[in-house]
């Protein structure tokens, strides 16, 4: 069916083992997270948790303040659990991958504060509304209601791949003069380089623009060979950018892809739901 990759990108999850190591006595707790999805949505299931098992009141300053960290490094709460993970590469820590949860020194030169329960909802709009904007100038995201903004929220905060996609649907539909992307590369020291530009479904001539196109546009001084991820998946370079977007792209209406060296291409992660993607069967 049209949706069946959507529906597979969406499915997908990843289980997470969640520690305390502060405190050694609290038993971890694990969850089967959606690799779409954001870690602030588990933050009251981890408040309750140290609540139950190591005294701390969910109200406190350090339930509060919670942040979590993989490898030493802090995670970004507004970015997607699938791409904090696809930044892990290219070797991706073990299944069940384990998160510490932090109540003490947050890094406040490294992760802006979280905020009020509402902070990621009005993130994840600002990012539709920008994505809307390089695609259709805006035009759709604002002829929506209220009501269809939070019908968006609530299917992925719910993980209703039907409720969300009934909406998301008129986002991604019609011509788009650019595509919303992305590309992210983990530094040596634990930082982020985040490369965005202009990029058309098409080339001049009208052929597809490929991912290998896309790199010689935004990177035109890069020579190293390298390959593109998403969803714990290496994509081949001559991938159409269009067919890539309309099929893996996040419910932000981001294509979201990790750059890597070309010698770590390999099938995936090892998580829930494996995908096996035929562009040419589907452009």
């Amino acid at each position: 069916t049209p949706d069946s990759i959507q529906r597979q990108v969406w499915d997908g999850k990843l289980p997470v083992c969640f520690v305390l190591p502060e405190d050694p006595d609290v038993p971890p707790l694990y969850s089967l997270v959606p690799r779409v999805g954001y870690f602030p949505a588990l933050l009251d299931r981890l408040r309750a948790h140290l609540s139950r098992h190591a005294g701390i009141d969910e109200d406190s300053p350090g339930a509060q303040q919670l942040w979590l960290r993989s490898a030493g490094r802090p995670l970004r709460w507004h970015l997607p659990v699938g791409l904090l993970y696809d930044l892990e590469r290219p070797k991706p820590p073990p299944l069940p991958w384990e998160v510490e949860i932090r109540t003490r020194d947050f890094p406040t030169d490294e992760l802006v504060s979280f905020g009020p329960n509402n902070s990621l909802e009005s993130y994840f709009l600002y990012c539709l509304k920008e994505a809307d904007a390089l695609k259709h100038r805006a035009r759709v995201i604002n002829e929506m209601g209220e009501r269809e903004h939070r019908q968006l929220w609530q299917g992925l905060l719910n993980d209703q791949f039907d409720q969300f996609s009934v909406v998301n649907r008129k986002l991604m539909e019609g011509e788009a003069k650019y595509l919303p992307f992305r590309i992210y590369q983990q530094e040596a020291d634990g930082g982020l380089s985040v490369l965005q530009c202009l990029a058309k479904p098409h080339r001049e001539d009208s052929t597809p623009l490929t991912l290998s196109d896309l790199l010689r546009i935004c990177m035109p001084n890069f020579a190293d060979p390298v390959t593109l991820a998403t969803h714990g998946v290496s994509l081949p370079m001559e991938t159409p950018l269009a067919w890539a977007y309309d099929k893996l792209a996040y419910p932000d209406n981001f294509l979201h892809l990790v750059l890597q060296p070309s010698r770590c291409n390999s099938a995936g992660d090892g998580e829930s739901s494996a995908m096996q993607l035929d562009s040419s069967s589907e452009f």
